[in-house]
């Protein structure tokens, strides 16, 4: 991810440089993509005090299968001009909403314990507020996230599954985003920007066959490119 980082901010000034720079007006609702790269956190455990085992062997390192995978979608939302200081610069505000897919699966094994992680679809819905200048906006944004999160694993006996400590929960997670970005933009309609975006999707717990209790915390790092058109101007022109 460091190398796909570091890749997108040095295209950056290129991409800005090529562009002609005139009059652009960023207010108006847009579509648009996004693709990038995603990386995701999982951690997993049981409870083991009071002497009651947990689904996992709790003498044993637990397992702690992350991964990272390449994912797009769609964008879409509208902005606004809350405060312009002068002819250059301002403070646009708004509200987007991405929805895309992250194929990932990972997989953590050791002696004691193994542990998967399975994402598909997720999306966003978010405020969005920076200063513009010029083509240019710098925002911050945050707000809640969705995705759909499959954990499972269990107790090894043996090298073999126990049956009776495996659990598996498969569901549409609920948590927050937070998250940064830049956007350059040319043309009439488009614009084209670099963002980051962390998402928290804190803890869940399910049960195994003997009834144990076992915890979920996955969390998701998105850097991604967003190309965003315009459809229309506050005052409905298109």
């Amino acid at each position: 991810m460091k190398i796909f980082i570091g890749a997108l901010v040095a295209v950056m000034p290129f991409l800005v440089s090529a562009i002609p720079a005139n009059a652009f007006d960023l207010t108006g609702f847009y579509v648009g993509g996004h693709a990038g790269y995603g990386q995701s956190g999982y951690e997993v455990g049981p409870f083991c005090t009071g002497g009651v085992p947990g689904p996992f062997d709790c003498t044993g390192s637990f397992p702690d299968p992350d991964g990272g995978a390449f994912l797009g979608g769609v964008t879409g939302g509208f902005n606004f001009n809350l405060h312009q200081f002068n002819d250059t610069m301002a403070v646009i505000a708004g509200i987007e909403a991405d929805v895309g897919y992250f194929n990932m699966s990972a997989e953590d094994r050791n002696p004691q314990n193994v542990g998967f992680v399975d994402y598909g679809l997720y999306s966003d819905i978010t405020a969005r507020m920076g200063i513009a200048y010029q083509n240019a906006l710098f925002y911050a944004k945050g707000g809640v996230a969705f995705a759909n999160i499959r954990n499972s694993g269990g107790d090894l006996d043996g090298g073999n599954v126990d049956t009776s400590d495996w659990t598996d929960l498969d569901d549409m997670r609920t948590g927050y985003t937070v998250g940064g970005g830049a956007e350059y933009a040319f043309g009439d309609r488009y614009s084209l920007g670099v963002e980051y975006l962390y998402m928290n999707f804190n803890m869940q717990t399910s049960t195994n066959g003997d009834g144990n209790i076992y915890e979920h915390k996955n969390d998701l790092h998105q850097v991604k490119a967003v190309l965003r058109i315009k459809l229309s101007n506050p005052g409905g022109d298109s």
